[in-house]
């Protein structure tokens, strides 16, 4: 009984790093990389302006079970955005990333108002747009959602107008 009670007792110590009954060595990293169109539409180099909505074709799902098999978005206590960036491909009419100044990331659920999580400030690179993540607002429910929608709100260098194919390339930390 003794030693039965001191296991139990050695087993619950750990008790920060279950995850619905699943232990994994929390809080944990998960890159995730998709490749998306933007129909990016720059009319104001003073005023922000939204984008279409852009969907999120990241499967959470896959980019948790590539690193832990058992777990899934489903047992998320929490996740945050730690990292976001896009990286230029190709465009229609030679559009390039420059002809962003500064942008917001915005996320998007039914039913939600959009979610400012992400800024990119004075970009000067023509292949990639860096941006600042906000890593104090709580994603796991947006995660756990089958339909989520990116949307930038950009303020340009200069008018342009183009269909860019992009590589979205972002981190969360998870729990």
């Amino acid at each position: 009984v003794i030693l039965t009670l001191a296991f139990a007792l050695q087993s619950c110590s750990k008790a920060d790093d279950l995850v619905d009954d699943i232990t994994v060595p929390v809080p944990f990293s998960v890159p995730v990389t998709f490749d998306t169109q933007i129909p990016l539409s720059v009319t104001d180099t003073v005023n922000y302006v939204k984008t279409q909505p852009i969907p999120f074709n990241a499967d959470i799902n896959a980019a948790i079970k590539s690193q832990y098999p058992a777990m899934s978005a489903a047992n998320l206590k929490s996740a945050k955005l730690t990292q976001f960036k896009i990286q230029y491909k190709s465009s229609v009419a030679g559009i390039k990333l420059d002809v962003i100044n500064n942008a917001r990331l915005y996320l998007r659920v039914e039913g939600q108002s959009d979610l400012l999580v992400a800024t990119a400030s004075n970009n000067t690179s023509t292949d990639i747009l860096n941006f600042t993540p906000d890593t104090t607002i709580e994603l796991a429910d947006i995660l756990k959602t089958d339909q989520k929608y990116l949307i930038l709100e950009v303020q340009g260098k200069k008018i342009a107008s183009d269909q860019l194919t992009v590589t979205v390339d972002s981190a969360f930390r998870l729990l």
